[in-house]
């Protein structure tokens, strides 16, 4: 299913830029043909406060095409490949969950320390813009945009380093907390690291971008300002619902990074009680061990990027002889030579 939609997005993309060629070699006075490309900051939003966001670099390339309904308002399309570089982290979580070993049920439960991962996500945007320009002088035209993005993710992949994390599992029946063998999956383990591929569905983005176009001839201008791309829906595809360090009898090893999981698709117990307090207080009382319920580790996901945009446009569009600022600036210059 994912490379079927890859395969229809690159063949939009190769539409889009024929479509566009045709267009520019035709282009009449209302229409805009360009290239840009935009870079800045780019990062993941959660709506969880258990991960912390981190602002990496980031930008996209793309190919336009605007047609101006009136000499002040036009509406723009096109396709754009975007790079997001994104962060996610956290200095301590603890977690505890029943779990069985094949023979006995016990209470398994870890505390990670210092944890981070990065996110590299390649996407193909398909745009739709509203775009307002107001001319100030014959050289410079102010310009501004807003409206919406459709981001379909082609790549993705996710490293992860884990300095230190601690693993025990509590046998009520015995009365034991056990924090070794490593064999079976306890004990202290450090320097973890993460390699995977997470799956990311396509989501929708909030685009808003101001600055100056800059006519550089009667046939092609610069474009030259700012631009914030805001994620409304989440990019993680499926189920947040495994744990972050899930336990499995069979398969433990002395390194339990085989069955780490990204924070992007994992969920912990918020709240839940520190078992070793527990355990370290009185071994003789019968106690209950309530374990909060699981929850996604960092909720709703969205991508938030901004930065600097510079558009190269080929096309007059018409608003130089439609421009009142642009007759005041030219009758001022007259009477300043006359004097």
């Amino acid at each position: 299913m994912q490379e079927d939609i890859k395969m229809k997005t690159w063949k939009y993309l190769l539409w889009i830029a024929g479509l566009l060629t045709s267009v520019h070699a035709t282009a009449q006075s209302n229409n805009e043909v360009s290239i840009y490309a935009g870079g800045g900051v780019s990062t993941l939003l959660y709506s969880s406060s258990a991960l912390q966001s981190s602002y990496e670099p980031g930008g996209h390339i793309g190919i336009g095409y605007t047609f101006f309904f009136t000499t002040e308002w036009g509406i723009g399309t096109g396709a754009e490949l975007t790079l997001l570089n994104a962060g996610a982290s956290f200095p301590l979580l603890s977690d505890a969950y029943n779990a069985n070993d094949g023979s006995d049920p016990f209470i398994f439960h870890y505390t990670v320390y210092d944890y981070s991962e990065k996110i590299q996500m390649y996407s193909a945007n398909i745009p739709l813009m509203i775009y307002y320009r107001s001319p100030v002088n014959p050289s410079m035209t102010f310009y501004a945009g807003l409206g919406g993005k459709v981001s379909i993710p082609l790549q993705n992949t996710v490293t992860a380093t884990m300095p230190k994390a601690t693993t025990a599992g509590y046998y009520s029946a015995y009365h034991v907390d056990l924090h070794m063998p490593a064999f079976r999956g306890f004990g202290t383990f450090e320097n973890l690291t993460l390699d995977g591929a997470p799956t990311f569905k396509m989501y929708y983005i909030a685009s808003a971008e101001t600055g100056l176009k800059w006519r550089i001839s009667s046939n092609w201008s610069i474009y030259t300002g700012l631009y914030v791309d805001y994620g409304l829906t989440s990019i993680v595809d499926g189920e947040q619902d495994k744990p972050f360090i899930p336990y499995n009898e069979t398969a433990w090893n002395v390194n339990p990074v085989s069955y780490h999981h990204s924070a992007l698709v994992s969920s912990y117990a918020r709240n839940t009680p520190m078992v070793d307090k527990f355990i370290s207080d009185n071994f003789e009382t019968e106690t209950e061990i309530t374990i909060g319920n699981q929850q996604p580790l960092a909720g709703n996901v969205t991508t938030l990027a901004a930065g600097l945009k510079i558009k190269v446009i080929f096309g007059q569009s018409g608003e130089k002889k439609h421009c009142l600022p642009c007759l005041r600036y030219e009758l001022d210059q007259r009477g300043t030579k006359k004097k």
